[in-house]
């Protein structure tokens, strides 16, 4: 599907200029947050394969997760905490 079918599927649009505009700069900030969130996601992966390769003590909580830590996850998306 191409780039343009994609936005064209969106139920959202513009009724006027201003508020395309208005739109487009809330699109184009998403758009940068999430670049800014992968960017940050890479340098975390490489961080964790920089501990695993290097031996270091806490490898294993990298490499073995404890199911405790998805279930503290679990709860404060839910706003247990």
């Amino acid at each position: 599907m191409s780039e343009q079918e994609l936005n064209m599927m969106g139920d959202e649009r513009g009724k006027d200029e201003a508020s395309a505009s208005a739109m487009l700069k809330k699109h184009e900030t998403l758009e940068a947050a999430i670049a800014d969130y992968s960017e940050t996601v890479n340098e975390l992966g490489d961080t964790a394969k920089a501990l695993v390769d290097s031996e270091h003590p806490e490898r294993y909580s990298l490499t073995h997760p404890s199911p405790w830590k998805n279930l503290f996850m679990l709860e404060l998306r839910l706003g247990v905490f």
